[in-house]
C-alpha cells in the first residue's frame, strides 16, 4: 500500500537558524511521509514562553561556556499546534485523511528505559517538536508526526482558540496528576499564567483542603479567582453527609448538603441506607441534574482522632488511555482472551451502582466506627474524671479526718494538763 494523500512540493515556514536569525521561508520543502508517519496541514500554532526564550538566545537552548546547546538548527519552531491529516504512511492505521489531530510536545525515542516502561515524558534524548531540524514544529503549513508521536484527536466542536489550549492544559493536568492531590492537602501553585490557570482549575477539581495561588501581578491573581468562581458556578454538585461530625464540618465550611444521615450510624449499619442514597445520586447524575456527587463522612484514624473527609463518587475517573500506537499494538498482542468488556446496559445498570453503593457503605462503616470511638473516648474521659474526683474526695476526707483526730487529741491533751494542774 502506497502513501495516501498528496502534498505540494514546497510550503511557507518560519526557520530558526540562530538566536539572531529567524527567517520566513516561502518555498521551504514540505516534509516527506515515511511508512509510519502522518503529515498534517497546520490549522493553528500557539507561542509558548519557551519559544520566546529560545528566540532571545537563552543558554539552556543554544548553550554557552557551561553547557552544550540543546536545539538543532535550522528548525521550525512551535510545539503548541494542531491540524488535519493530509497524508498517511502505508503502515498507519486508526486515522483517516481529514482527521483533526494534535500530539504531545515531546517526540519519544521509544528506545530508552523510560519510554520502554511507559514514562515517555521522561525520554532521555527528550526531543521536542519545534527545536530540532528532525522534529520541526507547527510554525509551518505542514508538519510530520513520527511513528512514536503521542497523538490525540481534536473534537470538531472546539474552536481554534480552545483547541490551542490542549497542549498547555495537557501539561497542567500532567503536573496536577503527578502531585496526587487529596482533600486534606494544602496546595500551592506558583504563577497564574496559562499553565498556572490550567493547574488552578484542575487542582480545584481535586477538592484540596486549601488552594493557594502565588503571582507577582494582581491582575493574574484576579483571573485565577475568576477561573475558580466560574468552575464552581458551572458545576452542580450534590453532597451526602453521614454522621454528626461530618454534618458539623459541612456546616462550618458552608457546603450545601443535599441529604444528611446523622442518626443512622448509632446502631446496626444497614446496607440499604447506602443503596437508597446511592440510587438517588446515580439517577440525578444520569438525568443531568448534577455534574458531580460527593459523600462527607468521618474517617476513623484512631481512638483519639477522627478526620472529616470529602470523597467524590461521581463521575468515576476513567482509566488511563493507551497513549501511543506502539502501546496500542502491544496491548492488542497481549490482550487476554477472558477479559470482560461489559455492555453499556450492564455498566450503568449493575457495575456503576455497585461501585457507588460500596463506597457509600464504606463511608457509613467508617463514620459508625468513628462515632463509636468518639463515644468510647468520651466515656474514657468521663471515667478518668470520676476517678480523679474520687481520689480528690478521698484526699479531702483523709485530711478532714486527720484534722478531726488531731483536734480530738489536742482536747485530750488539754484535759490531761488541766487535771495535773
Amino acid at each position: 500500500m502506497a502513501v495516501r494523500g498528496t502534498l505540494p512540493k514546497t510550503m511557507k515556514a518560519l526557520l530558526a537558524y540562530s538566536p539572531s536569525e529567524y527567517r520566513l521561508e516561502l518555498t521551504y520543502p514540505t516534509p516527506e511521509c515515511g511508512a509510519n508517519d502522518i503529515i498534517i496541514k497546520t490549522e493553528a500554532c500557539g507561542v509558548c514562553a519557551g519559544d520566546l526564550k529560545c528566540m532571545h538566545g537563552v543558554a539552556k537552548f543554544w548553550g554557552d561556556e557551561l553547557q552544550p546547546g540543546w536545539v538543532k538548527p535550522p528548525f521550525i519552531p512551535g510545539h503548541e499546534f494542531f491540524g488535519r491529516v493530509v497524508q498517511l504512511g502505508e503502515n498507519v492505521t486508526g486515522y483517516e485523511i481529514g482527521d483533526r489531530i494534535t500530539a504531545d510536545q515531546i517526540a519519544p525515542c521509544g528506545e530508552c528505559r523510560f519510554c520502554k516502561t511507559g514514562r515517555y515524558w521522561m525520554c532521555q534524548p527528550h526531543n521536542i517538536y519545534g527545536f530540532q531540524y528532525y522534529n520541526n514544529g507547527g510554525m509551518a503549513e505542514y508538519v510530520r508526526y513520527g511513528a512514536n508521536s503521542v497523538i490525540s484527536k481534536v473534537p470538531e466542536e472546539l474552536d481554534v482558540k480552545q483547541a490551542l489550549l490542549i497542549e498547555p492544559y495537557g501539561c497542567s493536568k500532567h503536573a496536577v496528576d503527578r502531585a496526587n492531590i487529596g482533600n486534606e492537602d494544602v496546595v500551592v501553585i506558583s504563577g497564574s499564567g496559562t499553565l498556572g490557570l490550567g493547574m488552578v482549575t484542575y487542582a480545584r477539581m481535586k477538592n484540596p483542603k486549601l488552594l493557594i495561588v502565588l503571582d507577582m501581578k494582581d491582575s493574574r491573581l484576579e483571573k485565577a479567582k475568576e477561573f475558580v468562581d466560574t468552575q464552581l458556578a458551572d458545576k452542580e454538585a450534590s453532597f451526602i453527609c453521614f454522621g454528626k461530625k461530618g454534618a458539623d464540618w459541612a456546616g462550618k465550611t458552608d457546603i450545601p448538603v443535599a441529604d444528611s444521615y446523622v442518626g443512622v450510624v448509632g446502631g446496626n449499619v444497614e446496607f440499604t441506607v447506602a443503596s437508597t442514597a446511592g440510587r438517588t445520586l446515580i439517577q440525578s447524575f444520569l438525568d443531568g441534574e448534577i455534574d458531580q456527587a460527593f459523600v462527607i463522612y468521618s474517617r476513623f484514624d484512631s481512638m483519639a482522632q477522627q478526620t472529616p473527609v470529602v470523597k467524590q463518587l461521581l463521575p468515576i475517573p476513567p482509566l488511563e488511555e493507551v497513549k501511543t500506537r506502539e502501546e496500542e499494538q502491544n496491548a492488542q498482542e497481549f490482550l487476554p482472551e477472558h477479559i470482560c468488556e461489559p455492555s453499556a446496559e450492564k455498566l450503568l445498570g449493575e457495575m456503576l451502582p455497585r461501585n457507588v453503593f460500596i463506597q457509600l457503605y464504606d463511608a457509613l462503616l467508617q463514620t459508625s466506627t468513628s462515632e463509636h470511638a468518639s463515644r468510647m473516648r468520651a466515656m474514657e474521659n468521663a471515667t478518668k474524671a470520676c476517678e480523679d474526683l474520687v481520689t480528690e474526695l478521698q484526699t479531702i476526707f483523709n485530711k478532714t479526718r486527720q484534722a478531726s483526730i488531731t483536734a480530738e487529741l489536742m482536747d485530750i491533751v488539754g484535759g490531761v494538763e488541766a487535771l495535773r494542774g
